[in-house]
């Protein structure tokens, strides 16, 4: 094992501070597919690094090469199978750990990172939010996957929803952008276009043990937002491992000119992620995994909870929150959501001679949140309170055949339970003055 640091590094875009620590093997693994190495903000630092054991020079798992990178592109989400995107007739897209690297210091959200691909718009309004739309459509028509798991469920509709963002930047390797219809691979939900988030994993059995671990601290002075990251993984023959934890916290952010402070712009994330995977034999790999993200007091931008400073543009815009005779008629806000992914995936390859590849998997999403929604009167204030969970249990098993060198059979089944709980709700009325409790009703 080397030691090796880097100490310091400044990202000017936007006004951020980022100090990573890395501690890692000689070489960084890397997905077989070309992905981000286990540990990608100290990739840099391992490059030309000599293995002092032989005295021989070990090339990095992952090359820097852009040409190399290209060749070596591969894509799961097209075909559910691994693919080379320049065969594939549909309109792709990914996001490498490159563009994250150079996105990241102004990308405040998952659903940032994929702002400005090609065929993708944004729609967010606030950070709890973040809904992708391709090709004109947005909402139950485009499915967000992450590691193949669809994180919607059977509450969805047709507009603007929380799911793609409900899931940490950081904890992304690649992103795969699939635009135009994938129903006949994932259902209904997948009419506009498909998004499949790739985790990090270590991806590698090494026959010695290695171990490695990255540390990332960034300060944004736009909106006073701290964010550290740790990351540790490892593995030796038939186990490796990758664990993962996130904690953001951020004020409001700082507009220029006569824009002052942009209210409802704060935000805490606490998030973490494990992964761990067992080679059962060669080209047999059982890998369970736990992703967790919380966010908690997360607003919606155009429904201030407090009364904004009126400055220009909430001059410009106060009807949108504001009656006629200036009280706040919508207030909206997130103090708690969380988001839980586990799951048990087993593939194989070359297995028997009837199929070249299987995929197995189980999973299980939860979903918990709890809204408020507030408007004011002459001498009072109304809060009305949500509390909602939905869990998802999921199974798909799929088999690809290579009959010749351009057919493929591709087969399987992938089916699900929604267990949706609506929850309770109840509205509370105070006394603007004195802030007493004017009423309680139980919806």
């Amino acid at each position: 094992m080397k030691l090796s640091r880097k100490l310091l590094s400044l990202a000017l875009t936007g006004a951020v501070i980022s100090i990573t620590l890395a501690w890692h093997p000689i070489t960084a693994r890397a997905e077989e597919d070309g992905a981000a190495p286990a540990d990608e903000s100290s990739k840099s630092a391992e490059d030309g690094a000599k293995n002092e054991t032989d005295g021989k020079d070990i090339e990095p798992a992952a090359d820097t090469d852009n040409d190399k990178d290209k060749e070596n592109e591969v894509v799961v989400t097209a075909t559910r199978t691994k693919e080379d995107p320049n065969k594939t007739p549909r309109g792709i897209s990914r996001v490498d750990w490159k563009d994250m690297e150079k996105r990241g210091p102004s990308a405040g959200t998952t659903a940032e990172l994929v702002r400005g691909e090609p065929g993708v718009y944004v729609q967010q309004t606030g950070r709890h939010g973040g809904a992708p739309i391709i090709r004109g459509m947005i909402g139950k028509y485009i499915l967000p996957l992450y590691d193949g798991v669809r994180l919607t469920d059977g509450t969805i509709f047709a507009g603007p929803n929380s799911f793609f963002n409900n899931v940490d930047r950081f904890t992304i390797s690649r992103i795969e952008i699939v635009r135009g219809p994938s129903s006949l691979f994932y259902g209904s939900d997948a009419l506009g276009g498909t998004l499949n988030m790739i985790p990090k994993r270590y991806g590698a059995f090494p026959d010695s043990y290695e171990f490695g671990f990255g540390a990332e601290s960034r300060y944004r002075s736009v909106s006073n937002m701290f964010s550290e990251r740790i990351e540790l993984m490892g593995g030796i023959k038939l186990f490796n491992y990758y664990v993962g934890g996130t904690f953001i916290d951020s004020g409001d952010s700082r507009g220029g000119a006569s824009l002052g402070k942009l209210f409802n712009t704060s935000f805490t994330e606490i998030n973490f992620d494990a992964r761990a995977a067992l080679q059962l034999a060669d080209g047999h790999v059982l890998e369970g995994a736990y992703v967790r993200t919380e966010q908690r007091n997360v607003y919606r931008y155009d429904q201030p909870w407090e009364t904004p400073d009126m400055n220009e543009w909430w001059k410009a815009h106060a009807a949108l929150y504001l009656t006629g005779s200036g009280l706040r008629k919508r207030m909206n806000r997130s103090p708690l959501s969380i988001t839980q992914i586990a799951s048990l995936t087993y593939t194989g390859e070359n297995p028997t001679e009837f199929w070249d590849e299987v995929v197995a998997k189980f999973y299980w999403r939860g979903q918990y949140d709890e809204g408020e929604r507030g408007s004011e009167q002459t001498n009072t204030r109304t809060v009305s309170t949500s509390i909602g969970h939905q869990n998802t249990y999921g199974f798909s098993t799929q088999f690809a055949w290579q009959i010749a060198e351009i057919n493929k059979v591709v087969y399987g089944i992938d089916t699900r339970l929604d267990d949706v709980y609506a929850g309770r709700a109840w509205t509370i009325t105070y006394d603007k003055a004195t802030g007493d409790r004017l009423s309680h009703v139980q919806d």
